[in-house]
């Protein structure tokens, strides 16, 4: 959680928790993809961003991708090499393969190497 609480202090970020279900040892993370794409597309339809940067993998974004271009709006994707969506990277306007020169370190968290995109 400490992690969680640096990351929701940055500027212009907004952390969204899932729902967890299920059994000890078989739990999953449930209805963040929707709150995700709900927010993409609200706020498109309210003009609050020209583009929008999704850091995933998923291709369960497509559909709510292809809504916000239907909006006039840009969505750039930044995937993990050589993982995810090839539907996702394609319907892109942008798709930039990540890269260690997008992130920088949090402070507080030097011992665990641990990352947050630049600005």
């Amino acid at each position: 959680m400490k992690y969680y609480s640096l990351i929701e202090k940055t500027q212009g970020v907004t952390v969204h928790y899932a729902t967890v279900n299920g059994t000890k040892g078989n739990l999953q993370e449930k209805n963040l993809d929707t709150k995700l794409t709900a927010d993409l597309v609200g706020m498109a339809a309210l003009n609050k961003f020209d583009t929008a940067i999704l850091v995933s993998n998923d291709a369960d974004f497509v559909s709510g991708m292809k809504v916000v271009q239907e909006l006039n709006k840009k969505v750039e994707i930044v995937y993990f090499k050589d993982m995810g969506s090839m539907d996702l990277r394609k319907n892109a306007d942008v798709p930039r393969k990540a890269k260690p020169s997008f992130f920088k370190k949090i402070d507080g968290f030097d011992d665990l190497d641990t990352y947050i995109s630049r600005d």
